[in-house]
């Protein structure tokens, strides 16, 4: 495949568990189009609320969207990324959960910052490092005046393709971001972290109970339902 050189693809799973991550993923993609309109969304839907369904096709139909997905039943994390990344043509590509929402400028201080360190094993994040990885044994200093960090960023990161390629894709497991990360920290790389983060992952800051926040954090430890991936439905509106 021939790849575009200055194109951005972001890769985008969704699952609907209840209606306030329906509603969390429509203000992700309503930022997403105003902050990143000139780039190549590709959504995994992995089988939820119908609804949400309908919503993903019409944008994709009105080529907001470069590629819809819509599989049958709930694939996992980690293999539906991998079906999204599999349809991407950008240089650069993003990779983020469905409860982003973005601050304009973000897409073009990551992409300049890749560009300024071109031999840097590095990926970059717009998010804040969250509280569990501040401590000394993930930090590793600064570049550039951003903060590098082992495992940060694990909702929304953005790479060179050709890092991702000696990265490699998601595996079939219940914290696929999470491993994938621990992956490429085995293999050197870094993630730099934006010195005034312009995202937010808003599954946390809208979660107004503990309950719902326990459903954040074990959903795809406890709902999976692991089916052939040729079960699913495709539209693109590439080219």
């Amino acid at each position: 495949m021939i790849y575009s050189p200055d194109k951005v693809s972001i890769v985008i799973v969704h699952w609907a568990m209840n209606p306030l991550r329906s509603a969390i993923m429509r203000e992700s993609i309503r930022t997403l189009l105003e902050t990143a309109s000139d780039t190549e969304i590709v959504v995994v839907d992995n089988g939820g609320d119908i609804s949400d369904s309908v919503y993903l096709l019409n944008l994709a139909e009105e080529k907001k969207i470069a590629c819809y997905i819509r599989n049958r039943y709930n694939l996992s994390f980690g293999v539906a990324r991998n079906q999204a990344l599999a349809m991407t043509t950008g240089e650069y590509i993003v990779v983020m959960d469905n409860d982003i929402v973005f601050s304009p400028g973000w897409l073009e201080e990551c992409k300049e910052f890749l560009n300024r360190f071109p031999e840097e094993k590095i990926l970059v994040t717009p998010l804040m490092i969250d509280r569990v990885h501040r401590n000394k044994n993930y930090t590793y200093g600064e570049l550039g005046g951003w903060t590098i960090n082992s495992m940060a960023g694990s909702n929304c990161w953005m790479m060179r393709r050709k890092d991702f390629e000696i990265i490699g894709g998601f595996e079939q497991h219940h914290i696929a971001g999470t491993h994938w990360g621990r992956h490429y920290s085995k293999l050197g790389y870094r993630v730099a972290c934006m010195p005034e983060p312009k995202a937010k992952d808003m599954a946390f800051a809208w979660a107004a109970t503990a309950e719902e926040y326990a459903k954040k954090r074990s959903w795809n430890r406890t709902k999976l339902c692991f089916q052939s991936p040729l079960h699913f439905h495709f539209f693109t509106a590439l080219g």
